[in-house]
């Protein structure tokens, strides 16, 4: 668990602020000492450090990592992917909401949205009093394009596993 606003966090106390040679050294344990097929770093609901995972990944062996966070480059796609220059929030949730065929309720859309705000994958801005727009920042798209590059070459790579 690395966030620590998290409800899991907050009822299981647990320490989240951990530095990225100390997660490293859990996963190893977890790999190495107490032979776990998967190591799973949990996020829940927040952007996870790209460059903590990618540490991770790279102290571990043989071990299949996953990353629990809510919030991926992936999650960039609706954004960038509405057909609309400037979409609002309503525009940007009917795409999942389609694909999992579930409705995707204001407290999960926009507190993510806000959070790609924050780490300024995404612009927002005013579109009239009630409802604002979601774009994509050259920084958002750059991550975007390497997230799907990275999904691809790891397609490859386990492909030719």
């Amino acid at each position: 668990m690395l966030n620590p606003a998290s409800a899991v966090a907050t009822v299981t106390q647990v320490t989240c602020d951990l530095t990225t040679a100390e997660v490293t050294a859990y996963a190893q344990v977890a790999e190495q000492f107490l032979g776990q097929e998967i190591v799973y770093l949990e996020y829940s609901g927040t952007l996870g450090d790209p460059d903590l995972i990618a540490a991770v990944r790279e102290a571990l062996s043989s071990v299949t990592l996953f990353y629990g966070g809510g919030i991926h480059e992936y999650d960039l796609a609706p954004v960038a992917d509405t057909g609309h220059d400037q979409p609002s929030g309503q525009q940007i949730k009917t795409e999942p909401e389609d694909a999992r065929n579930e409705e995707i309720n204001h407290g999960r859309l926009y507190p993510n949205l806000d959070t790609l705000v924050n780490t300024d994958y995404v612009e927002k801005g005013e579109i009239d009093r009630r409802t604002n727009y979601y774009e994509l920042t050259d920084e958002g798209r750059t991550a975007l394009r390497e997230r799907r590059e990275w999904e691809a070459q790891y397609l490859r790579e386990t492909a030719l596993a």
